[in-house]
């Protein structure tokens, strides 16, 4: 039964991680825009548009929301203490993956950490830019991430479906 609610608990589990870092940043985002320019709403746009690219579509969408549903999903299939319990992190490929997996995951992750303490010494309307965008890549992650899960788990039920026929030949002969 856990092991039934352990994707679940790996898409909720990631879903609030995005969303918490969404709300903290939108605020921050916004502030950027008390006296906007010309200018300011270009480099807005610009960093938006970028972000959206590289962090939503590259990197989430064709990169980690496929490999995340993936991971997800097979805990049902291989169920441990840890991979419950600690789903989304392991949907994250932070421990019981390849080693070159988890070494790029904790190298992201350790970047990420980076950028955000060196985002956070920029001045406004600059880190209200950068924030923008990563509030609109963080948004199409989670939409990606989500789509993703619930793509794999179709595509999963799917082929149980036509597996299902086949198990009842094979075990009659």
């Amino acid at each position: 039964m856990i092991a039934r609610v352990a994707p679940w608990w790996a898409l909720i589990g990631f879903s609030l991680l995005l969303c918490v870092s969404i709300v903290r940043l939108t605020p921050k985002a916004l502030a950027g825009l008390t006296e906007p320019t010309l200018f300011t709403l270009l480099v807005y746009g610009v960093s938006v548009a970028i972000m959206l690219y590289a962090e939503g579509y590259r990197g989430f969408q064709q990169r980690f929301s496929p490999r995340f549903a993936q991971r997800a999903l097979a805990i049902r299939h291989a169920p441990t203490a840890a991979r419950v319990l600690f789903a989304p992190f392991y949907a994250m490929a932070l421990f019981d993956a390849p080693r070159r997996r988890m070494i790029a995951s904790w190298v992201l992750l350790f970047m990420i950490i980076v950028l955000v303490a060196l985002v956070a010494q920029l001045e406004q309307p600059w880190r209200g830019a950068v924030d923008a965008g990563v509030v609109a890549g963080l948004t199409y992650g989670l939409l990606a991430t989500i789509g993703c899960f619930f793509s794999a788990r179709r595509h999963l039920a799917h082929l149980a479906e036509v597996d299902a026929p086949l198990e009842a030949v094979t075990s009659s002969k």
